[in-house]
């Protein structure tokens, strides 16, 4: 059976979960109190971000099984009451097991994961929590609390899967701005020679590297030879320090 991914759901739980606490679009859309990732950025969002995603390492798995218990407790208390064989059925009739809302919250958990650990690397623990807290969760709930599901094919889980990669260029683009941030992660400036080699290389204007490629290619041989290889080294040295 071939079931389609609820791209909607995910996009919606993407969105209410990641994408609108990043400061530019927080700024944007809500006039948020940050326009970049600064310090107070970590104590308010950052500490907002790692309390949702520890509560959803319990909270989804929990309510999968507080559910299998409150049918069971259901049946206890209504079997007495029930008049028709049709009403006994559908109340000992498990419910279906909802695939596409667990893939939808594995894809939210990944992206907001990937987005923001850079900066808030216990993101990762709490993402590993979660999906061992989920996968007995929904085996046990699977196996003893919902109807036999249809046959699936592959198509769900390779959507799935392709629509993790999306999360690659976010964490990369939120890396570099949280990295980038000299009060949160600060670095001191290179001395030494490579601080000289770095200040040399800096000075030198595309103008003149278009001067100093002429002068090599018409040294002449073979005095020139010598010469045009080691202007080359540091050519190759001072174009590779540009750059950086």
């Amino acid at each position: 059976m071939k079931q389609p991914l609820d791209a909607f759901y995910v996009i919606f739980q993407v969105l209410q979960n990641a994408v609108l606490i990043i400061p530019g679009v927080g700024n944007l859309l809500f006039r948020g109190p940050f326009a970049e990732i600064t310090r107070g950025w970590y104590a308010i969002v950052g500490v907002t971000i790692l309390m949702n995603m520890l509560l959803n390492c319990f909270v989804p798995a929990g309510v999968t099984v507080a559910k299998m218990i409150v049918n069971v407790f259901m049946r206890c208390f209504f079997r007495m009451g029930v008049a028709h064989q049709a009403e006994l059925l559908e109340l000992y009739t498990h419910p279906e097991f909802d695939i596409k809302q667990k893939y939808a919250q594995l894809l939210t958990t990944v992206f907001v994961t990937l987005m923001y650990g850079a900066g808030l690397p216990l993101l990762y623990f709490l993402a590993c929590a979660f999906m061992f807290c989920q996968y007995w969760a929904d085996k046990y709930c699977l196996l003893w609390g919902s109807r036999r599901p249809p046959h699936y094919d592959t198509k769900m889980a390779t959507e799935a899967i392709e629509s993790m990669l999306y999360a690659v260029p976010f964490h990369c683009v939120l890396a570099i701005l949280m990295y980038g941030q000299t009060c949160v992660f600060p670095s001191n400036p290179l001395g030494g020679d490579l601080g000289n080699l770095v200040d040399e290389g800096s000075g030198y204007t595309p103008g003149m590297l278009q001067q100093f490629i002429p002068q090599v290619t018409r040294e002449p041989a073979p005095l020139g030879a010598h010469r045009m290889r080691k202007q080359a080294v540091v050519f190759k040295r001072h174009f590779g320090f540009l750059i950086v």
